[in-house]
Parts: structure tokens; C-alpha cells; sequence
């Protein structure tokens, strides 16, 4: 058999249909054993309302949104660990979804710069002390800012307590924020 008998056209159409049924299988495993069953596990958790889990151009993006928690920080070094034990050190990125309004909006803009001071600083309790005494007295219904040694923690719930923002501030911020926080 030489060349000039090959069917070309054959030969393409073969190799198409090939490559489509392998990306086909690939993108199915990836929806059904490795998506499918993370978003499942994570909804089971009682501090998560919703997850969504999607391919990006850098990896997994793993968007959450939890319901009112007593502590953002708790909650989240959670489910960091999932996806730690699920996905590796890396190769996923986690995009906090809250139900903010304008109000709480108004609020942690006016604290993010005692936040993003003291992120540079380390000076920790005088950021605590600034918090108090802006958010206190807006009639909010709380707020909590928390401390880690990777990132700063904020929650700000409304007065009725239905709306409320989360923000993930690194402490670290040259080498990547944790997390990004809010409605993104």
C-alpha cells in the first residue's frame, strides 16, 4: 500500500470523531466524578447555601455562598479543607457570594482602609478599636472582624439581619488574597 492510496479524508474524519468522543468522555468524568460530587459534599455542610463548581481558565472555581455564619473564619478554613483533601494545595480558586446592599456596602467601605492598614501593619487591636467606634454606631445589626495568620475576616450583617457581606482581606497581599470575598 503506498501513500497515494491513503484516504485522506478518511483518515481526518477517523481522527475528528476520535478526538471528539475523548474531550466528550473527559468533560462527563470531570462533571460526574469530580464536580458533580463536590458540589454534592459541599451543600451538605449546614453554613452553605449554594456552590456551584466550574472549570476556569486557572483551574477549579469553587463559587459558594453561605448562609449567616457566627464566624466567616471558621467557616471557611472549613471548607478550604475540603478542598484541600478533594483538590490539592492548588489549582482552585474560592469566590465568596454574599447578599450585600448598598447599606452594608457603605459600611465596610468605610472600615476598609483601617482593614487594609492594619493587613501592612499588624497593628491589630487599633484597627479593632477604629471598627468599633465607625460601625457602632450605624444601628447595624453586628459585625465581626476576625484575625487569622493568613487574612483579616469581615461580616457585617443588616439591622434585621436578612442582608450581610463577607470580605476576605489577605494579610499577605503580595503573594495572592486567599480569597475573594463578596458578591463577585
Amino acid at each position: 500500500m503506498s501513500f497515494p492510496e491513503i484516504r485522506w479524508a478518511h483518515v481526518l474524519i477517523a481522527l475528528l470523531v476520535t478526538l471528539s468522543v475523548l474531550s466528550g468522555s473527559y468533560m462527563l468524568y470531570r462533571r460526574f466524578w469530580v464536580t458533580r460530587p463536590i458540589e454534592l459534599l459541599l451543600k451538605s455542610d449546614p453554613d452553605i447555601e449554594e456552590v456551584k463548581v466550574e472549570r476556569g481558565e486557572q483551574g477549579v472555581v469553587v463559587k459558594v455562598r453561605l448562609r449567616p455564619v457566627k464566624d466567616l473564619a471558621v467557616s471557611y478554613a472549613r471548607l478550604e479543607e475540603f478542598l484541600v483533601s478533594r483538590l490539592g494545595d492548588s489549582g482552585y480558586r474560592i469566590v465568596l457570594e454574599d447578599r450585600r446592599d448598598e447599606e452594608l456596602e457603605e459600611a465596610y467601605h468605610a472600615i476598609h482602609f483601617f482593614i487594609a492598614e492594619a493587613a501592612q501593619t499588624g497593628n491589630f487591636s487599633e484597627m479593632a478599636d477604629r471598627v468599633e467606634k465607625t460601625l457602632g454606631p450605624m444601628g447595624l445589626g453586628a459585625y465581626r472582624v476576625t484575625v487569622t495568620g493568613k487574612a483579616i475576616f469581615v461580616q457585617i450583617y443588616s439591622s434585621d439581619l436578612s442582608r450581610y457581606l463577607y470580605e476576605i482581606v489577605s494579610r499577605f497581599p503580595e503573594t495572592g488574597t486567599p480569597a475573594k470575598g463578596g458578591g463577585a
